[in-house]
């Protein structure tokens, strides 16, 4: 994966910006499902300094077992950003489930890839643009 990013065949998302704007009402961190260096490349390849945090998964057996919805890295990374609430957005069912399950509020993300996508889980809300969090944050802050 790191490869295609680094060659251009995978990108951002065209509402990335908006993390510069929810960083200075918020920390915001990224836990994701990948591998921790592939979050790690992406973080800085990109230059995505709105992160106080950014963890994917271990490799290997153990990270296998403590993908979302396992809240292992979503309590992490409350541990790292000294936080005991907030929101946490994802595209998929699982990533609402981590939320629940860590005591975080979910937000789904409706993109092209799971716009017809049913949950059986109930989030705290539903945006199509990170630009869309904007409101939510800033409520809470």
């Amino acid at each position: 994966m790191i490869e295609r990013l680094a060659a251009g065949v995978r990108g951002l998302y065209d509402d990335v910006e908006a993390l510069d704007r929810l960083a200075d009402h918020a920390t915001v961190g990224l836990v994701s499902n990948n591998y921790d260096p592939t979050v790690a490349f992406v973080v800085d390849h990109f230059r995505l300094d709105a992160f106080g945090f950014a963890r994917g998964r271990d490799l290997g057996p153990e990270g296998f077992a403590r993908r979302k919805p396992d809240p292992h890295y979503l309590n992490e990374a409350l541990d790292a950003l000294d936080a005991t609430n907030g929101l946490y957005v994802g595209d998929r069912e699982s990533d609402m489930r981590a939320a629940e399950n860590a005591g975080l509020d979910g937000v789904f993300i409706r993109r092209d890839h799971n716009a017809s996508l049913e949950l059986d889980v109930e989030p705290v809300a539903e945006i199509r643009s990170l630009e869309d969090l904007l409101p939510f944050v800033t409520e809470r802050t």
